[in-house]
């Protein structure tokens, strides 16, 4: 930057030196500069020379900025590729409990918006300001040096416009960037609500209702930017009439305190060049800055979410990095004892004094009303949630000593199943880095898979579309089984994972599971309402208001719970 700024003063001083030296031929020797004095040249050999000494310095010039922009566009480059790794990889290391308090279009809008923003309209800006202000403050003590008085007035009066100018339009800058911010979000959220509720509007003919609340969303934020572009166009031509106005002023003072002429045209020269590139600087830094205060809520969403994040991953990290740290086995049974839990924003207990010991290989189903607690349950089982009171124990460790090693134990089918835009392949396999044939095999045969897979024109290979649209929900959730399957785990939690399927193909799955299970001692933890899938479980919990209100085979349960011997009279 100081390279900069030195030769920033070199073409500026030299173009008014130019215009002295045309004027007159003997301005070296009368001003008695340096050695060029001693050089006997024509008007016409300065004039020649000063025109290639103009074109060096002005190439010399634009090459270096060139190259400072280069590096500055990488360097940023760089910071916007690692904060968008880093942020999104804090939202994937965040608690469970965090994303249900969090709303993914923010999440989407901070990622995709705000960090691009920041990078283009903060980052970018400051750096236009420091590099800006470091040639202002080189130009300025250029003319300084040539008159102390003249400078400090002229530049205490563009000094004080500009002020006064960015404190009358700061608070409202600021306002509307935090207003253009919050609708970008509420945006997303429109789009995304519509987007996934595209069956009902058609049916429900609701097109209009989505449109008004989107036009009224994109109206608040083209306001918004309505506003900071009228302010960014305002300095432009107030600094033009104020640089003028300076320069009128500054040439009736010369010319009244009786400067000689052979120096009033260098020096107006002077500080005609150095007011043209100062008008610059000034443009630029007043822009970069309103630029800033718009964009600053961007800075501030991401560094909120990354504290909140890496806080309570940090808190996680400090309780598994134990020096006493084991790994957690299940070879024996899941004991849940007095097991509590609440959320956050309310006092009332999901789950209360919950006592229960799951035997490995055994089939277990929960069971219940709507509200029991089971979808609660599960997700503190899998370690997503952690009690408020009690402990889970997996062979007499608790799971949450070392979450990560029980969570390699788990798998989990939830009733909206996830798929990713991909072929049938990559969304069994997972992430997996490498293909196991055999076993891909084995689970799609397991899962019913093979017939369907078949009659595909591209087979395993075929994309199944944003979120599965391309296939049926049950194919969606048979693949969603493969997937579980194919990832060894000890324990299979399935909640309401058959729900789509027909009764043939729930009975036919639900039979191979069975086998699979009891072939590889895997655990069967279900969650279902159509009693039919939990008719062969080991033992079945009866939940109610958060408490086990009995358990026992199907059988037992419907001899001993009112409430269950209706569920199943229901479904006959």
């Amino acid at each position: 930057m100081m390279v900069n700024a030195i030769i920033e003063l070199l073409s500026v001083g030299f173009i008014p030196l130019f215009i002295g030296i045309v004027g007159n031929n003997n301005f070296f020797v009368e001003q008695d500069i340096f050695f060029l004095k001693e050089f006997n040249f024509s008007s016409n050999d300065y004039f020649f020379y000063g025109l290639i000494a103009i074109i060096l310095i002005f190439l010399v010039k634009n090459l270096f900025q060139v190259f400072l922009l280069f590096l500055q566009q990488k360097m940023l480059q760089r910071f916007h590729i690692r904060l968008t790794k880093d942020l999104f990889l804090s939202y994937l290391k965040a608690p469970f409990l965090y994303h249900l308090s969090k709303n993914s279009a923010e999440q989407i809008r901070n990622l995709k918006k705000s960090i691009p923003v920041l990078i283009v309209s903060v980052l970018n800006p400051l750096l236009i300001v420091v590099m800006n202000s470091l040639l202002l403050l080189s130009v300025v003590g250029l003319l300084l040096f040539v008159d102390v008085i003249l400078t400090l007035a002229v530049f205490f009066f563009l000094g004080l416009v500009s002020l006064l100018f960015i404190r009358i339009t700061n608070s409202k800058i600021t306002e509307y960037g935090s207003l253009s911010l919050k609708e970008e979000k509420n945006s997303i959220q429109i789009i995304s609500q519509a987007i996934n509720s595209i069956i009902e509007i058609k049916l429900m003919q609701k097109e209009n209702f989505f449109k008004q609340k989107i036009a009224q969303s994109i109206l608040l934020q083209s306001n918004a930017a309505r506003y900071s572009r009228f302010i960014s166009g305002l300095i432009s031509p107030g600094m033009e009439f104020i640089s003028i106005t300076s320069m009128v002023a500054l040439s009736l003072i010369l010319f009244y305190s009786g400067t000689e002429i052979a120096l009033l045209v260098p020096t107006l020269s002077l500080y005609l060049v150095s007011m043209v590139r100062i008008r610059a600087f000034i443009n630029l830094i007043t822009t970069a800055i309103t630029k800033i205060k718009f964009n600053a809520a961007s800075l501030e969403n991401i560094y909120t979410d990354f504290t909140i994040t890496n806080k309570l991953i940090n808190i996680n990290k400090i309780e598994q990095n134990s020096k006493d740290k084991k790994e957690i086995s299940f070879e024996k049974s899941l004991i849940l004892k007095d097991i509590c839990f609440n959320y956050p924003d309310n006092d009332k207990n999901i789950v209360f004094k919950m006592n229960l010991e799951l035997i490995k290989g055994s089939k277990v189903a929960f069971v219940g009303k709507t509200g029991g607690g089971k979808t609660t349950l599960i997700n503190l089982i899998t370690g997503l949630l952690r009690p408020t009171e009690g402990a889970i124990l997996s062979d007499g460790l608790n799971i949450h000593s070392n979450i990560g090693s029980w969570q390699s134990l788990v798998a989990y089918i939830p009733q909206n199943i996830v798929m990713m835009d991909d072929t049938i392949e990559n969304n069994i396999v997972f992430g997996s880095d490498s293909i196991d044939r055999k076993k891909l095999s084995d689970v799609i045969s397991w899962c019913h898979l093979t017939d369907f897979i078949k009659n595909l024109k591209d087979g395993l290979k075929t994309n199944v579309g944003e979120n599965g649209l391309k296939i049926s929900g049950g194919q969606r959730q048979r693949i969603a089984i493969a997937r579980s399957l194919y990832n060894n785990r000890k324990i299979l939690i399935m909640d309401e994972a058959t729900s789509s399927l027909d009764n043939s193909t729930e009975n036919k799955i639900t039979k191979n599971l069975i086998k699979i299970s009891e072939k590889n001692n895997l655990t069967l933890i279900m969650i279902a309402h159509r009693l039919s899938t939990v008719k062969k479980c080991d033992v079945i919990f009866y939940l109610d208001d958060g408490k086990i209100k009995e358990y026992g085979t199907f059988n037992q349960l419907v001899d001993k719970v009112d409430d269950f011997k209706q569920m199943v009279k229901a479904e006959k």
